[in-house]
């Protein structure tokens, strides 16, 4: 598979244009089409719906989003890790986290490494929970960080150890025409009634389980 149109379908994702993602990458925007034509043909799949104005992501393309970023992200890790292989006495630190939660705590914590160890290299990735278990697991990865909902991210048989370094809470936010907005708090018992819809554009399982760990109280939702 071609790196170069992996990268580009993710900007196309981002930026949700050719013509945007052509200027951007000072392009033709009949070269990022064809690009984005050859790998449906190799996929063998649809991966955009194209409007007129602008493009949106068939289901299929909603699945293949996740994995292109694993991909990308992995190749990239792996680059900077063989660059560092003859860098022997330089401090290497493979770490991998699971969304933008994770990201800001991972950041500030690299950052005051980096002041204490000057010398030091990291490669941070970042995947779904099962492939960074998996990660750590085959010793690709030294840690992972991981958010939980009610669901540990790490299972006890894969003889990991989890370690808990920072707690928080969810919000809820309630729009105004809802009368429920006028309550000081929002009893479980009111959210029962309720249609929940849920979405994620994750391949992975983990975040809707964790969502119905967190809110055991939740009986349908779409």
């Amino acid at each position: 598979m071609d790196f170069d149109r992996l990268q580009t379908f993710l900007r196309v994702v981002q930026y949700g244009s050719f013509q945007q993602v052509a200027a951007h990458e000072y392009r033709s925007q009949r070269a990022v089409s064809k690009q984005m034509t050859q790998l449906e043909h190799e996929l063998q799949v649809t991966l955009f719906q194209r409007g007129h104005n602008r493009i949106s992501l068939t289901p299929q393309g909603r699945l293949f989003w996740a994995s292109a970023q694993d991909i990308v992200n992995n190749y990239t890790a792996a680059l900077t890790e063989l660059r560092e292989f003859d860098a022997p006495t330089k401090r290497l630190l493979r770490v991998g986290y699971f969304s933008a939660f994770e990201q800001p705590l991972l950041l500030r914590a690299l950052y005051a490494l980096k002041k204490r160890w000057p010398d030091s290299q990291f490669v941070v990735r970042q995947g779904s929970n099962e492939h960074l278990t998996q990660q750590v697991l085959d010793g690709s990865l030294d840690l992972t960080l991981s958010i939980s909902y009610g669901r540990p991210a790490v299972a006890a048989a894969t003889k990991l150890q989890a370690t808990s370094i920072y707690h928080n809470q969810m919000v809820m936010g309630v729009s105004r025409l809802n009368p429920l907005s006028k309550l000081e708090e929002l009893p479980q018992q009111a959210l029962t009634t309720l249609p929940i819809l849920y979405y994620s554009p994750e391949s992975s399982t983990f975040l809707l389980e964790s969502f119905l760990a967190s809110a055991p109280f939740i009986q349908d939702y779409e």
